[in-house]
């Protein structure tokens, strides 16, 4: 399955000058936008994985319905 990280990252420290600043704003940005994918993908993943149990599900639940029938029918 899906190793889902919980760790919570330490509060970033931002400096004293604006340049500081504005360079650990874009770090923890794009930090926040990579995790953002990550989790996007997960979930996307996890959906393509559940869609396919499902199908295989339904599929399973016809077959066992069609062969019970025959089986009535047989015994018939």
């Amino acid at each position: 399955m899906i190793d889902m990280n919980t760790a919570k990252a330490a509060a970033p420290h931002f400096g004293s000058t604006m340049p500081q600043i504005l360079n650990a704003a874009a770090a923890e940005y794009d930090r926040m936008q990579k995790e953002i994918f990550r989790l996007k993908k997960a979930n996307d993943d996890c959906r393509k994985q559940l869609s396919a149990a499902l199908y295989q599900n339904e599929a399973a639940c016809y077959t066992v319905k069609r062969l019970m029938a025959e089986n009535k029918n047989t015994k018939e």
